[in-house]
């Protein structure tokens, strides 16, 4: 009986209900019964038939993936904000979505844009200063740049603000950006083989960049 890879199966109904043990090869050859179900073979659906005889073969191959349901809607607008961030014309329209929810009435929030400055040319030197805006800057250089944004902007002292600063970092699109950050020092090592302080920073110098790994990069 092994010597052709024949295996003792006991094969269940999807009601959990034993069959009989049914002697079956191994051979995937799919077929679709008449109940839906999709057996590994011809002889899988005749072990089932041992428990319910209605079942018959309806195919070869494997049983067709339900059709999905055609979602239905009026051309009514009343926006409402779903889970997902999206707005919907109307209440049908976000329920046609099965894995979204209503957030609110109404549309989203537009997301909040960050003014892009010129482009700004500055060393990665690291020579903090406060500026006039409670933000902490790379160096002068890079407060400089952004009082092309902010002209009242102005040095307050060097160093950092505080323990918890708005960090201005220049971006890989060589615009300037603010990110709030904290002094915690969890480096990592980010997927464009920089080390940054901490995922924070990273995220803030440059949006595309994912963590590779916690900690420095290796050299």
């Amino acid at each position: 009986m092994y010597k052709y890879g024949i295996l003792l199966l006991a094969v269940y109904l999807s009601t959990a209900s034993a069959l009989p043990p049914c002697v079956c090869t191994r051979d995937y050859r799919p077929v679709c019964g008449s109940n839906g179900e999709t057996y590994p073979n011809k002889c899988m659906l005749n072990c089932a038939q041992a428990t319910n005889r209605q079942i018959t073969l309806k195919q070869s191959g494997p049983c067709d993936s339900p059709a999905q349901p055609i979602c239905v809607c009026t051309f009514e607008y009343k926006p409402v904000c779903g889970s997902d961030g999206k707005t919907y014309p109307n209440r049908c329209s976000l329920n046609c979505e099965a894995s979204v929810r209503l957030a609110h009435e109404g549309n989203c929030a537009e997301p909040v844009k960050v003014a892009q400055l010129p482009r700004c040319t500055c060393t990665k030197e690291k020579q903090p200063v406060c500026g006039s805006d409670g933000a902490t800057y790379s160096n002068d250089c890079m407060l400089n740049c952004a009082t092309q944004f902010n002209p009242s902007l102005r040095i307050s002292h060097f160093g950092p603000c505080n323990s918890e600063v708005k960090v201005v970092e220049e971006s890989s699109d060589n615009t300037v950006a603010p990110c709030t950050c904290t002094r915690e020092l969890k480096p990592v090592c980010g997927s464009d083989g920089q080390t940054y302080t901490s995922e924070c920073i990273m995220r803030c110098r440059n949006k595309y960049a994912t963590v590779a790994r916690e900690g420095p990069c290796e050299l």
